[in-house]
């Protein structure tokens, strides 16, 4: 259920990443996550990410909190509040669930995991993220960028895993951000990377299309959009940019 919820998100498939990270909610024994919530609650936030990929900003701020004592969703919580309240522009809220998510982080030990990861080299990649997309949404683009350009550099040391430790390559957000102020050279490096790490994904195969025809250089475009066609053959969404972080 993991497996799926992560590769329909690359897919463009919200439907059915949002019905099998329910459904993984769902199955683990509540016994089960209460006894060995140090690394089963990694896998309760699934539905969060989901949401932060499809931009569902409305329906992450009508999930109920998490019991306090599953601390990595609870700060999961946290970070998919300030994305979502960062992007409707309700900042001074932003910013106060990026300081709850900072209390909740530095209460937990350093034995909870995210599969193969420590929880707070994950959750560090998450405060990047919603520091970063704050940052945009403030008006402090170049803050945002050295923020965001840090958090990839973390990201890409994280250990390997399946599914990856983090759901939603930083890149993708990155990218999306840089396209939206016209730094479109500095998009195409950002997604030319991504690519490398995750080849053929919709996204970047997007963002690169966008990038490349910002700057006039018309030549890759056509494959671009052949591949994305293909790559994302059974999407059901149909997304502006890498990121519905970007200002529409």
């Amino acid at each position: 259920m993991h497996f799926l919820a992560y590769a329909a998100m690359m897919e463009g498939r919200y439907d059915t990443a949002i019905k099998a990270a329910r459904r993984l909610e769902s199955r683990i024994p509540p016994e089960f996550l209460r006894e060995y919530v140090k690394v089963a609650d990694a896998f309760m936030p699934t539905v969060l990410h989901v949401m932060i990929r499809f931009g569902k900003w409305e329906e992450i701020l009508n999930e109920p909190a998490p019991p306090e004592w599953r601390m990595l969703s609870r700060a999961q919580w946290q970070y998919a509040r300030t994305i979502a309240l960062s992007a409707l522009g309700r900042l001074d809220e932003a910013r106060s669930e990026l300081d709850q998510f900072d209390a909740v982080v530095a209460a937990m030990g350093d034995d909870w995991f995210v599969g193969n990861n420590p929880a707070k080299m994950i959750l560090d990649l998450a405060r990047g993220m919603a520091s970063g997309e704050l940052a945009y949404h403030s008006g402090d683009y170049d803050n945002a960028y050295t923020i965001l350009r840090e958090t990839v550099a973390k990201e890409d040391l994280i250990v390997y895993d399946e599914p990856p430790g983090w759901m939603q390559p930083v890149r993708h957000a990155l990218g999306a951000l840089l396209l939206a102020q016209g730094r479109a050279a500095e998009a195409e490096e950002v997604y030319r990377a991504d690519l490398k790490k995750h080849p053929n994904n919709g996204w970047s195969l997007l963002g690169l299309e966008q990038a490349l025809g910002a700057q006039n250089k018309l030549a890759e475009i056509p494959a671009l959009v052949a591949e994305r066609k293909i790559v994302w053959k059974r999407a059901d969404v149909k997304p502006m940019s890498s990121c519905y972080c970007a200002p529409r």
